[in-house]
């Protein structure tokens, strides 16, 4: 008989700040961290995480280990929309006096991805047959963008924040800090008085963030990511604090290595192209991955393709590749140049 996953405790990890871990299903991940700060004024939360049939038990058991409760939340800073860091948000409002936080590139995209699912469904097929997917698996990888989705309460901002803005926390600086790539509306938020920066998706401790083209993208995410990634030393020495695995001691120097494996990817990508593959289903294939292809589930084979078009994507706009229109897409390598 299989069990949940025992989730860490909570964590004070600086002064007046908590992590809360909160479970995830569905995901391949045991749980997301939400972040709560202590305020002049009451509990800020960073994210708000999984809407799931006790998310808000589990929330008020988090806070009450941190010496708060929910009646005590007076805002949430949701780094972006995806289900584990939004999907409790509506929740959150309905429960409490609390302030929902957002970038409004973000905010644009949540009826988008919640309200229109159909329309939303139309386009991801329209990418995957552009994308050369073969129609016997289209429909199964579309599916796969709804998973864990029907939990989320459609929740819009109270409040939106751009890069630079200060949300109204009482005895605590805090900054938006805007870094797409993940999403085009990804946030972290800096602590500067703590040399601390809550870095949502934008910085992981082990694995490499998904940076994926697709219907809910920008047009070249892997180059926004990029230049977030070289942001994040302009902060300064910083400790990051991520909302999956662990805290990142030197956040520039994550980011450094986060830049060059993007380098490193590019070449292979690149080389994939010269051996012959045209489309990005092709690509993908041919690509190394750290399991089988075939021998992941549907959700992370979408993955897969978004983060190969999203390299695609970036070589064009080096100038190391073209593509012609489809579907599907043909893509092929252009220049014997490095891709800088």
């Amino acid at each position: 008989m299989s069990t949940a996953p025992e989730l860490p405790p909570v964590e004070q990890v600086l002064p007046g700040i908590w992590a809360l871990p909160l479970p995830l299903t569905g995901t391949g991940l045991a749980y997301v961290t939400v972040y709560a700060i202590e305020a002049d004024d009451g509990f800020y939360l960073v994210d708000a995480g999984w809407s799931s049939p006790n998310a808000l038990d589990l929330l008020a058991a988090g806070l009450a280990a941190a010496g708060a409760s929910l009646a005590d939340l007076r805002g949430v800073l949701v780094t972006h929309i995806h289900p584990d860091h939004y999907g409790l948000a509506a929740r959150i409002r309905a429960a409490t006096t609390a302030w929902i936080a957002l970038h409004p590139a973000e905010a644009a995209l949540i009826d988008v991805r919640y309200s229109t699912e159909s329309k939303l469904g139309a386009s991801i097929q329209q990418w995957l047959h552009a994308a050369g997917v073969p129609h016997s698996r289209s429909d199964e990888l579309g599916a796969s963008m709804h998973a864990g989705s029907g939990d989320v309460g459609v929740c819009h901002p109270d409040l939106e924040l751009r890069h630079g803005d200060r949300p109204p926390i009482p005895g605590r600086e805090v900054v938006a800090v805007h870094t797409p790539g993940h999403t085009p509306g990804h946030l972290m938020f800096d602590l500067p008085a703590e040399h601390a920066v809550f870095a949502g998706d934008h910085l992981l401790s082990r694995a490499t963030p998904n940076i994926s083209f697709g219907p809910l993208s920008g047009p070249d995410p892997l180059s926004d990511y990029l230049r977030s990634l070289l942001a994040v030393a302009d902060l300064g020495p910083r400790t990051a604090f991520p909302a999956h695995q662990h805290a990142i001691p030197d956040a520039a120097s994550r980011a450094g290595e986060l830049v060059r494996h993007h380098d490193d990817r590019l070449q292979e990508v690149l080389m994939v192209l010269r051996s012959g593959a045209e489309t990005v289903h092709e690509v993908c294939g041919e690509l190394a991955w750290h399991r089988r292809l075939e021998s992941l589930p549907a959700y992370l084979v979408r993955a897969a393709l978004g983060e190969t078009h999203a390299h695609l994507l970036r070589l064009a706009t080096l100038g190391a590749a073209t593509v012609s229109p489809g579907p599907p897409q043909r893509w092929a390598a252009v220049s014997t140049r490095g891709t800088e």
